[in-house]
Protein backbone atom coordinates (compact mmCIF):
# COMPACT_ATOMS: atom_id res chain seq x y z
CA UNK A 1 0.00 0.00 0.00
CA UNK A 2 3.25 2.21 0.19
CA UNK A 3 4.23 1.39 -2.96
CA UNK A 4 2.11 -1.09 -5.07
CA UNK A 5 -1.54 -1.19 -4.12
CA UNK A 6 -3.61 -3.05 -6.85
CA UNK A 7 -7.70 -1.74 -6.77
CA UNK A 8 -6.31 1.27 -5.43
CA UNK A 9 -7.10 0.94 -1.82
CA UNK A 10 -10.60 -0.57 -2.85
CA UNK A 11 -9.39 -4.12 -2.10
CA UNK A 12 -8.51 -3.22 1.52
CA UNK A 13 -11.61 -1.00 1.44
CA UNK A 14 -13.48 -4.42 1.08
CA UNK A 15 -11.48 -6.11 3.90
CA UNK A 16 -12.38 -3.08 6.43
CA UNK A 17 -15.61 -3.78 5.31
CA UNK A 18 -15.62 -7.23 6.39
CA UNK A 19 -13.91 -6.12 9.72
CA UNK A 20 -16.39 -3.90 10.36
CA UNK A 21 -13.95 -1.95 13.00
CA UNK A 22 -15.36 0.86 15.27
CA UNK A 23 -14.39 4.26 14.86
CA UNK A 24 -10.88 5.04 17.19
CA UNK A 25 -10.00 1.04 16.56
CA UNK A 26 -6.00 0.84 16.64
CA UNK A 27 -4.81 -0.42 13.18
CA UNK A 28 -0.94 -1.45 12.41
CA UNK A 29 -0.22 -1.33 8.16
CA UNK A 30 3.24 -3.20 7.76
CA UNK A 31 4.99 -2.06 4.60
CA UNK A 32 3.42 0.89 4.92
CA UNK A 33 5.43 2.83 2.82
CA UNK A 34 4.49 6.33 2.21
CA UNK A 35 1.56 6.59 4.01
CA UNK A 36 -0.31 6.93 1.66
CA UNK A 37 -3.10 4.19 2.86
CA UNK A 38 -3.05 5.54 6.33
CA UNK A 39 -3.82 8.58 5.66
CA UNK A 40 -7.51 7.35 3.90
CA UNK A 41 -8.00 4.39 6.42
CA UNK A 42 -8.22 7.39 8.79
CA UNK A 43 -10.30 9.94 6.67
CA UNK A 44 -12.64 7.17 5.35
CA UNK A 45 -13.05 4.68 8.55
CA UNK A 46 -12.41 7.05 11.61
CA UNK A 47 -9.63 4.39 12.45
CA UNK A 48 -6.40 5.51 14.26
CA UNK A 49 -3.79 4.18 12.15
CA UNK A 50 0.17 3.24 12.85
CA UNK A 51 2.48 2.00 10.25
CA UNK A 52 5.84 0.21 9.59
CA UNK A 53 7.97 -0.26 7.20
CA UNK A 54 11.98 -1.11 6.71
CA UNK A 55 12.97 1.42 4.08
CA UNK A 56 13.89 4.73 5.75
CA UNK A 57 13.77 6.66 2.38
CA UNK A 58 10.22 5.94 1.80
CA UNK A 59 9.27 6.52 5.57
CA UNK A 60 11.29 9.77 5.08
CA UNK A 61 9.14 11.34 1.89
CA UNK A 62 6.36 9.66 3.77
CA UNK A 63 6.78 12.20 7.06
CA UNK A 64 7.12 15.40 4.48
CA UNK A 65 4.04 14.57 2.48
CA UNK A 66 2.22 13.55 5.66
CA UNK A 67 3.28 14.51 8.77
CA UNK A 68 0.78 14.29 10.75
CA UNK A 69 0.83 10.35 10.48
CA UNK A 70 2.78 7.86 12.43
CA UNK A 71 5.15 6.14 10.94
CA UNK A 72 7.82 4.15 12.03
CA UNK A 73 10.81 1.99 11.43
CA UNK A 74 10.66 -1.55 12.39
CA UNK A 75 10.34 -5.19 10.95
CA UNK A 76 7.74 -7.72 10.56
CA UNK A 77 9.21 -10.34 12.15
CA UNK A 78 10.15 -8.45 15.15
CA UNK A 79 6.97 -5.87 16.00
CA UNK A 80 8.68 -3.42 18.45
CA UNK A 81 4.62 -3.07 20.51
CA UNK A 82 3.16 -4.21 23.36
CA UNK A 83 0.81 -7.62 23.07
CA UNK A 84 -3.06 -6.78 22.15
CA UNK A 85 -2.06 -3.53 21.12
CA UNK A 86 -4.11 -3.58 17.89
CA UNK A 87 -7.59 -4.03 16.35
CA UNK A 88 -6.50 -4.98 12.92
CA UNK A 89 -3.07 -5.46 11.24
CA UNK A 90 -3.11 -5.39 7.71
CA UNK A 91 -0.24 -6.77 5.39
CA UNK A 92 -0.53 -5.50 1.72
CA UNK A 93 2.32 -6.65 -0.73
CA UNK A 94 4.25 -7.25 2.39
CA UNK A 95 4.25 -10.69 4.03
CA UNK A 96 6.00 -12.24 0.62
CA UNK A 97 9.12 -9.84 1.07
CA UNK A 98 9.40 -11.44 4.82
CA UNK A 99 12.67 -14.07 4.88
CA UNK A 100 10.55 -15.39 7.64
CA UNK A 101 7.06 -15.38 7.00
CA UNK A 102 6.18 -17.86 10.14
CA UNK A 103 7.48 -15.92 12.25
CA UNK A 104 6.32 -12.28 10.71
CA UNK A 105 2.52 -13.80 11.72
CA UNK A 106 3.42 -14.90 15.08
CA UNK A 107 4.09 -11.29 15.41
CA UNK A 108 0.96 -9.97 14.16
CA UNK A 109 -0.79 -12.47 16.06
CA UNK A 110 1.22 -11.39 19.81
CA UNK A 111 -0.01 -7.83 18.68
CA UNK A 112 -3.37 -8.01 17.94
CA UNK A 113 -6.25 -7.95 20.63
CA UNK A 114 -8.49 -10.96 21.28
CA UNK A 115 -10.72 -11.30 18.42
CA UNK A 116 -8.05 -9.42 15.91
CA UNK A 117 -8.04 -9.22 12.51
CA UNK A 118 -5.51 -9.58 9.94
CA UNK A 119 -5.74 -8.33 6.46
CA UNK A 120 -3.27 -9.80 4.27
CA UNK A 121 -3.09 -8.94 0.73
CA UNK A 122 -0.55 -10.26 -1.89
CA UNK A 123 0.83 -12.40 -4.75
CA UNK A 124 0.12 -15.94 -5.47
CA UNK A 125 1.08 -18.72 -7.99
CA UNK A 126 -1.83 -20.04 -10.02
CA UNK A 127 -1.23 -23.18 -10.74
CA UNK A 128 2.04 -24.10 -9.06
CA UNK A 129 4.29 -27.12 -10.24
CA UNK A 130 3.32 -29.55 -6.94
CA UNK A 131 7.05 -31.46 -7.80
CA UNK A 132 8.83 -27.95 -7.72
CA UNK A 133 6.46 -26.82 -4.42
CA UNK A 134 8.11 -30.46 -2.79
CA UNK A 135 11.21 -29.88 -3.62
CA UNK A 136 11.29 -26.36 -2.58
CA UNK A 137 9.54 -27.27 0.84
CA UNK A 138 11.70 -29.75 2.14
CA UNK A 139 14.76 -27.42 0.95
CA UNK A 140 13.35 -24.43 2.90
CA UNK A 141 12.61 -26.61 6.05
CA UNK A 142 16.05 -28.69 5.85
CA UNK A 143 17.86 -25.51 6.29
CA UNK A 144 15.28 -24.27 8.98
CA UNK A 145 16.03 -27.33 11.14
CA UNK A 146 19.61 -26.95 10.74
CA UNK A 147 21.75 -26.22 13.70
CA UNK A 148 23.32 -22.45 13.41
CA UNK A 149 27.08 -21.87 12.95
CA UNK A 150 29.28 -18.96 13.96
CA UNK A 151 28.61 -16.13 10.91
CA UNK A 152 25.78 -17.90 9.52
CA UNK A 153 23.31 -15.63 12.03
CA UNK A 154 22.49 -13.64 8.19
CA UNK A 155 21.34 -17.22 6.98
CA UNK A 156 17.44 -17.51 7.33
CA UNK A 157 17.40 -13.78 5.51
CA UNK A 158 18.29 -15.67 2.51
CA UNK A 159 16.70 -18.82 2.97
CA UNK A 160 14.11 -20.13 0.21
CA UNK A 161 10.72 -20.09 1.33
CA UNK A 162 8.16 -23.15 3.13
CA UNK A 163 4.98 -20.80 1.67
CA UNK A 164 6.47 -19.59 -2.11
CA UNK A 165 7.77 -19.89 -5.03
CA UNK A 166 9.99 -17.39 -6.81
CA UNK A 167 8.20 -14.34 -3.90
CA UNK A 168 4.73 -15.43 -4.32
CA UNK A 169 2.36 -17.74 -2.06
CA UNK A 170 1.27 -21.31 -2.71
CA UNK A 171 -1.97 -20.49 -1.42
CA UNK A 172 -2.69 -24.03 0.36
CA UNK A 173 0.52 -23.76 1.87
CA UNK A 174 0.02 -20.36 3.35
CA UNK A 175 -3.45 -21.70 4.04
CA UNK A 176 -1.31 -24.13 6.65
CA UNK A 177 0.49 -21.27 7.71
CA UNK A 178 -2.35 -18.83 9.02
CA UNK A 179 -3.61 -22.09 11.02
CA UNK A 180 -0.38 -22.86 11.99
CA UNK A 181 0.53 -18.88 13.48
CA UNK A 182 -3.11 -19.81 15.26
CA UNK A 183 -5.23 -17.75 12.91
CA UNK A 184 -8.82 -18.37 11.88
CA UNK A 185 -9.62 -17.70 8.30
CA UNK A 186 -13.22 -15.42 7.82
CA UNK A 187 -12.46 -14.97 3.76
CA UNK A 188 -10.03 -16.28 1.11
CA UNK A 189 -10.73 -14.57 -2.43
CA UNK A 190 -8.81 -14.59 -6.02
CA UNK A 191 -8.15 -11.09 -6.85
CA UNK A 192 -5.80 -11.80 -10.02
CA UNK A 193 -7.72 -9.57 -12.58
CA UNK A 194 -7.63 -6.86 -9.73
CA UNK A 195 -3.42 -7.18 -10.13
CA UNK A 196 -3.57 -7.66 -13.97
CA UNK A 197 -5.57 -4.70 -14.51
CA UNK A 198 -3.39 -2.42 -12.28
CA UNK A 199 0.32 -4.00 -14.44
CA UNK A 200 -1.68 -2.89 -17.51
CA UNK A 201 -2.64 0.27 -16.23
CA UNK A 202 1.20 1.19 -15.29
CA UNK A 203 2.80 -0.48 -18.42
CA UNK A 204 0.52 2.01 -20.68
CA UNK A 205 1.35 5.14 -18.19
CA UNK A 206 5.31 4.12 -17.46
CA UNK A 207 5.77 1.88 -20.77
CA UNK A 208 7.64 -1.01 -18.36
CA UNK A 209 7.13 -2.83 -15.31
CA UNK A 210 10.30 -2.03 -14.45
CA UNK A 211 10.06 2.02 -15.34
CA UNK A 212 6.52 1.53 -12.98
CA UNK A 213 9.03 0.34 -10.13
CA UNK A 214 11.99 3.32 -10.91
CA UNK A 215 8.88 6.08 -10.76
CA UNK A 216 7.52 4.76 -7.64
CA UNK A 217 10.69 4.12 -5.60
CA UNK A 218 13.24 6.89 -4.25
CA UNK A 219 16.22 6.91 -5.86
CA UNK A 220 18.60 4.38 -5.43
CA UNK A 221 16.30 1.98 -3.32
CA UNK A 222 16.38 -1.86 -5.34
CA UNK A 223 12.88 -3.05 -6.68
CA UNK A 224 14.48 -6.59 -5.15
CA UNK A 225 13.31 -5.06 -1.99
CA UNK A 226 9.94 -4.42 -2.96
CA UNK A 227 8.91 -7.17 -5.45
CA UNK A 228 10.67 -10.29 -6.02
CA UNK A 229 8.07 -12.27 -8.33
CA UNK A 230 8.61 -11.91 -11.65
CA UNK A 231 5.89 -11.01 -13.88
CA UNK A 232 4.91 -13.55 -15.60
CA UNK A 233 1.03 -12.64 -16.44
CA UNK A 234 -0.23 -16.29 -16.75
CA UNK A 235 1.70 -17.43 -13.74
CA UNK A 236 1.00 -14.82 -11.07
CA UNK A 237 -2.22 -14.12 -9.03
CA UNK A 238 -3.60 -11.70 -6.55
CA UNK A 239 -5.33 -12.79 -3.23
CA UNK A 240 -7.04 -11.39 -0.41
CA UNK A 241 -7.26 -12.81 2.92
CA UNK A 242 -9.18 -11.88 6.16
CA UNK A 243 -8.06 -13.72 9.34
CA UNK A 244 -8.95 -13.67 13.06
CA UNK A 245 -7.43 -14.02 16.51
CA UNK A 246 -9.75 -16.22 18.51
CA UNK A 247 -11.05 -14.89 22.02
Amino acid sequence: MGVISPGNFDLIGEAMDLCAFPKGARILEVGCGEGAALAWLEGTYGVKCTGIDSSDALLRRGRELRPGLDLRRGEMEMLDFPSFAFDGVIMECALSLSPMQLEALHEAWCVLKKGGRLIVADLCRLDPDPAEVARVRAEARKLRRAPHAEGDCERDRNAPSEYCLEGAFVVESLREAFGEAGFEILFFGDKTEVLRGFAAEQIFAHGSWEAFWRAALPPGEEIGRFCRAPARTKDLGYFLAVLRKPE
